[in-house]
């Protein structure tokens, strides 16, 4: 049943986007950006930021700017289909690389007009001070505006769906699709605490500067009327009352999410990560799991209480049929450690050799000697949403979490390769993929060059584990711009304060998890955010301590003890390196033939047993002896060969 707000709605809309529009509107196609329209005080600013001269066609490139006055207007083509237009007093910068572009406003308001869909090796993003909107073929108007207490942004979106990306409240990022008909406010205050609200489209939202871009184009003003007089359109304006008799049929999903990480001794939770599925966009939802783990094993991630509201503010769970919770499992996996004994060795003294080098490790390559840095790995987020860790000397041991599937991946990064994290779309949703390469000199950041630079010891380092030319590199150093910022110490390195935070040190192995922050609105597909690399710590109460000991001429491992402290064995996988402890024969053992006599008697006379001087107690020694004489006379006992027996024989 539609009211007669409904009825009002949809009779103002039908005078705004009318059809009957004049024909001869421009055309928007252009290969490269472009100025379409001018009117009044509108200025082109280049990469300096210095104005140069306007006339109609005026071409402009990646990092130039362009900035209207009081009642002035500006229309540019961005591309083939993709009109920006500028309302007065607004100023946008372009940026276009390839296939993705974004704008910048900074001030002021826009209209965009993507006619046909992105490729999927296409981007366009719209950035304000307070929000990221991702475009993929939709009709919008974004406005913002900064005073001294707050900056506010507002989107319109008048067909397809915009995706937003945006900081709420708690500092968590929040991925958010504005399908068309709705609008969103979002206000940021001086202390970064957000505030969003996301409403349907009334006829007061439309001003005189969208209304005019709508009309300005017939196919563009049928768009528009086509989407924004859906039933959708017309749900969303009824207020589904919580006392009213209405029963939505459709399936609501609410899945808790899955996620995996190697034992630190924190919690493993994911309590607000719920993804809904099928709830409308004009309702909201409040749900929560409870799943917590934190020693080795599995949990389940259970859907707690959730509540459906409307538009207004009231609970109507009541009025869906069909609402399927769906569990997570949480996953803690051992995690790993090795420990570590000495070797030793000594020529035979009649004491035990026993050697007391012993520690727990984490990691391959590391000696108590070596420094801090021996193992490092430099970490970076892409501009296209990717993840990168770098490793720059020794080994890195890396476990990496997938939250979509629950599983994992082990990964050993040597020198001078590199592992890329992304978030890639799979059938049936998403799938965290990792790549794994070499990286030739040519090819280092410049972000690890710096690093170089200020650290001869860990580019001797380097080069050495990799076999890189420290001379080639040496020159790509030489031709780094200066560096602005201060200088900060870590673990015996010098780098940039910017920079300490990607720095990844040590005998740690790594978890690379990316954890996903999903809205309680339809249409949310999981994507990328960041990831975090967090080094497999030593507990202080884990001790090892070696027990090894060899007396007699031989060889045995150094064995240990573990000291758990009070911590749960389970939790850890433990691998042993153990040294050897060797004990030589003493120099100056002296084999001595036998002599022997006897009367004739017609029968051969033989050597007997070799005589030993110098064996270690319980060592024997067995030869074979020439010689034999049977008739009256002498002859030489000559050792062809011997061995030499332990105890055990």
């Amino acid at each position: 049943m539609k009211t007669d707000r409904i009825q009002t709605f949809i009779a103002a809309l039908c005078i705004v986007l009318c059809l009957c529009v004049c024909a001869s509107a421009e055309t928007y196609d252009a290969n490269t950006m472009r100025l379409l329209k001018a009117e009044g005080n509108v200025e082109i600013l280049d990469k300096t930021g210095n104005a140069r001269f306007v006339m109609e066609n005026a071409r402009f490139s990646s990092g130039e700017a362009m900035r209207t006055g009081a009642e002035s207007y500006a229309s540019v083509s961005l591309d083939d289909g993709r009109v920006v237009s500028l309302d007065e007093n607004t100023r946008v910068t372009f940026a276009k690389e390839d296939g993705h572009m974004r704008l910048t406003l900074a001030e002021g308001a826009i209209f965009l007009d993507v006619k046909e869909k992105l490729d999927e090796n296409e981007s366009l993003d719209i950035q304000t001070s307070t929000m990221m909107v991702g475009i993929r073929g939709t009709i919008v108007y974004l406005q913002s505006h900064e005073t001294a207490e707050a900056a506010q942004s507002q989107l319109l979106v008048l067909e397809g769906t915009a995706s937003v990306s945006y900081t709420d409240e708690n500092g968590v990022r929040r991925d958010l699709p504005v399908p068309a008909g709705n609008k969103l406010d979002l206000v940021t205050d001086t202390e970064g605490q957000s505030a969003s609200a996301l409403q349907p489209l009334t006829k007061e939202d439309l001003n005189a500067f969208i209304t005019s871009e709508v009309r300005s184009d017939a196919q563009r003003t049928e768009r528009v009327n086509e989407a924004l007089n859906d039933a959708v359109l017309e749900e969303q304006l009824e207020s589904f009352p919580a006392d009213g008799e209405w029963t939505y049929e459709g399936t609501v999903t609410l899945v808790a999410q899955s996620a995996a990480k190697l034992y630190d001794g924190l919690p493993l939770t994911r309590t607000d990560d719920v993804l809904v599925a099928g709830l409308p966009s004009f309702f909201s939802v409040n749900v929560s799991s409870f799943g917590s783990i934190t020693d080795a094993g599995t949990a389940p991630n259970a859907i707690g209480s959730y509540s459906i509201y409307n538009g207004s503010g009231e609970d109507v769970t009541s009025h869906f049929a069909d609402i399927r919770p769906v569990d997570g499992v949480l996953t803690v996996m051992p995690a790993p450690i090795t420990v570590w004994t000495g070797s030793a060795e000594k020529a035979y003294d009649g004491t035990p050799l026993t050697c007391d080098e012993a520690e727990v490790r984490a990691a391959e390559g590391v000696l108590p000697d070596e420094p801090a840095w021996r193992n490092s790995a430099v970490t970076e987020v892409t501009e296209t949403g990717g993840h990168i860790m770098f490793t720059v000397s020794g080994v890195m041991n890396v476990f990496a979490a997938d939250p979509f599937t629950g599983g994992s991946r082990d990964f050993t990064l040597n020198a001078g390769e590199k592992l890329t994290v992304t978030v890639t779309e799979a059938d049936g949703g998403k799938k965290v993929e990792y790549i794994v390469e070499a990286i030739p000199e040519d090819e280092i950041p410049p972000d690890v060059l710096r690093l170089f630079a200020d650290n001869e010891a860990l580019l001797l380092q380097a080069c050495q584990d990799t076999g890189w030319d420290i001379g080639l590199i040496r020159e790509r150093i030489a031709s780094l711009p200066p560096a602005k910022e201060a200088v900060t110490e870590k673990a015996d390195l010098q780098m940039g304060i910017s920079r300490a935070d990607q720095l990844i040190l040590n005998s740690a192995d790594v978890r690379v998890t990316i954890d996903t922050d999903v809205t309680t609105y339809n249409g949310r597909a999981l994507n990328e955010t960041e990831a975090q690399y967090v080094p497999v710590q030593i507990p202080e109460a884990l001790r090892v301590t070696a027990t090894g000991s060899q007396l007699e001429p031989g060889q045995s491992l150094n064995t240990c003890v573990i000291d758990w402290g009070g911590l749960n064995p389970a939790n850890y996988t433990v691998t042993e390196d153990l040294g050897t402890l060797t004990v030589h024969l003493p120099a100056g053992i002296q084999l001595r033939a036998p002599s022997a006599e006897k009367a004739y008697d017609g029968a051969p006379l033989l050597p007997g047993d070799v005589e030993a001087e110098g064996l270690p107690n319980g060592y024997t020694v067995r030869a074979e002896i020439s010689g034999s004489q049977t008739e009256a006379g002498s002859t030489a006992a000559v050792i062809e060969s011997y061995a030499i027996y332990d105890p055990s024989g």
